[in-house]
């Protein structure tokens, strides 16, 4: 909305030029009365759970709106320059299950039915790092963690042919979960084949979606898919949706977009070009009669490209509690996606990523409306299409190479972490991406709240450009520097670009770059395979140990 401040200064005083001295004195006491109003504790941190994206965390007599503020600009300044307060490190053995989300890393050891977490430290409440271990009364095929709700789901991996079992059980001791109606549910997945090619799981608030994933395999004539995506409500037990492929239309992965939304990737096999992969919102809070889609089309490709995989990528937002207390956490409403696909075709391949808000999508959702009309709890008789040319102007379009991170926990809130390789062989830079549309403003607030950190900051114009998949673009770079031999980041701001056609013609229609986004890189360079990060942490991965970055 156009303000006061939009306004040219000349008009301005020529405004002025025409109020008589009483109004001005009555107009100059109430901006210095809305100004000492504003400056208050309790609206400066409304404000700043805005510019920073994120919520307000439970009531607490010991953390009134002053405390929280502060803990709050400190905790984004840390991010800005990447100044990590605590670090340690553990064990890890890469052949176990393993699962990080909500601050704790978990682990399974699939022979002895037992699961080991290590939970991270919180600068904010500065409590210190804690393990334990539970056993569990299954062999562990896969599981999933959510720490603030005390939940872990289990997958069985006995040979049960075309049923599998579920279990909600506790973080705290491996017992059935005393909030789960039914601590044990099992489903037929004989349409899946083979019945072990693997799963998905995912926890969001009530909802617990797992994806049966199969393999492709040949039929009369041509090469179908097969999945199961199923999403349970693991208090009352009740199965919220069922989602099978169908034909040559295969589910190949979801992620969670609010506690009652589930984003889809329908992939195509490339015998059927007729057919075109697709993003798939469905809305399945109400139950198995009452489910709406929203169906969201990828670019066209050119004739000889084809898309080969498909990862959706948005982490879920667990929610303080009286049991798992945070002053402020990452905003449910403000969270990005990334949707990472491997296209190909005659003379080249290359990865494209997505990026876009979990609200672009959820907005076409404004009322809820219930579909009544259903028939088959799998027929969404009243979809939606949303062609790619009304939606593209709200996604940055990047050529990330996907192959040294890891599919977890790589999206948190407006952030995106990764690896860039550094000048030695097998050691990597940290890189956070902020989508955050006040980032490039923060910069210069990511100084001075910590009086260790009063760096200098180098601002220069390079005389080159950045590249990224569609083009050319401007770019800012900034040092940030503890004294001024050594930088500890580097900054540059990633400004939006207009439609163009990839130089590899991959695509039959224009996309576009439409989100900028702040780059913040370490100079210093870690020994790492894997990389992923929550609301507090950074965690890098190696053969046989995880370094966590606390900040």
């Amino acid at each position: 909305m156009p303000t006061i401040d939009d306004l040219p200064t000349e008009l301005i005083l020529a405004i002025f030029a025409f109020m008589d001295p009483k109004t001005m004195i009555s107009a100059s006491s109430a901006c210095r009365q809305w100004y000492k109003l504003y400056s208050l504790p309790e609206q400066q941190y409304k404000v700043a759970q805005h510019r920073y994206s994120v919520a307000d965390g439970p009531p607490n007599d010991e953390w009134p709106a002053s405390r929280r503020l502060e803990a709050l600009r400190a905790h984004q300044a840390r991010w800005r320059t990447l100044s990590w307060a605590k670090s340690h490190t553990f064990n890890n053995d890469t052949g176990d299950q393993w699962e990080c989300f909500s601050g704790v890393y978990g682990r399974a050891n699939r022979f002895q039915n037992c699961i080991m977490f290590n939970k991270a430290p919180s600068v904010v409440v500065n409590s210190d790092e804690s393990m334990w271990s539970i056993n569990v009364p299954i062999p562990i095929r896969d599981f999933c963690m959510d720490s603030y709700q005390d939940l872990v789901v289990v997958m069985n991996a006995e040979n049960q042919r075309s049923r599998r079992d579920v279990h909600f059980l506790s973080m705290s001791d491996g017992r059935p979960h005393p909030r789960a109606k039914y601590p044990l549910v099992s489903e037929d997945i004989s349409s899946v084949w083979p019945y072990d090619s693997g799963c998905t799981i995912e926890i969001y608030g009530e909802h617990v979606i797992i994806l049966f994933r199969g393999y492709t395999y040949p039929t009369t004539g041509a090469q179908r898919f097969s999945s199961v995506l199923i999403i349970w409500n693991w208090i009352t037990g009740e199965k919220m949706m069922r989602l099978s492929s169908s034909g040559n239309n295969f589910v190949d992965s979801f992620c969670f977009l609010s506690p009652d939304h589930v984003l889809v990737g329908r992939r195509t096999y490339p015998s059927t070009p007729s057919a075109q992969s697709s993003l798939e919102v469905y809305c399945f809070g109400k139950g198995l009669q009452h489910i709406n889609m929203r169906r969201f089309q990828l670019p066209k490709l050119a004739a000889d490209a084809s898309l080969n995989y498909l990862e959706l990528l948005c982490q879920a937002v667990p929610t303080p509690n009286h049991h798992a207390w945070r002053p402020f956490y990452t905003s449910p409403s403000n969270r990005i996606c990334m949707i990472s696909v491997y296209y190909s075709n005659e003379v080249s391949y290359r990865w494209v990523n997505y990026i876009v808000f979990a609200s672009t999508f959820l907005k076409t959702f404004p009322n809820e409306e219930t579909n009544l009309g259903i028939v088959d709890p799998e027929e969404f008789r009243y979809i939606s299409t949303v062609p790619w040319k009304d939606w593209s102007l709200q996604t940055r379009i990047t050529s990330w190479n996907s192959e040294r991170s890891v599919y977890k926990a790589v999206t948190y809130g407006t952030r995106i972490v990764r690896l860039l390789p550094a000048a030695n062989p097998g050691r990597y830079r940290i890189q956070i991406c902020d989508f955050n549309p006040y980032a490039r403003s923060q910069i210069k607030d990511a100084l001075g709240v910590n009086k260790r950190e009063t760096g200098i900051i180098k601002q220069k114009k390079l005389d080159g450009f950045g590249m990224d998949l569609i083009g050319r673009v401007d770019e800012m770079q900034r040092d940030v520097k503890q004294n001024e031999d050594v930088a500890t980041v580097n900054y540059r701001y990633i400004a939006s670009a207009p439609a163009r056609f990839p130089l590899d013609s991959i695509f039959a229609e224009p996309i576009f770059s439409a989100l900028p986004y702040l780059e913040t890189t370490t100079v210093e360079d870690f020994e790492v395979r894997y990389v992923m990060m929550d609301f507090e942490n950074i965690y890098l991965l190696d053969h046989d140990e995880v370094q966590v970055l606390s900040l």
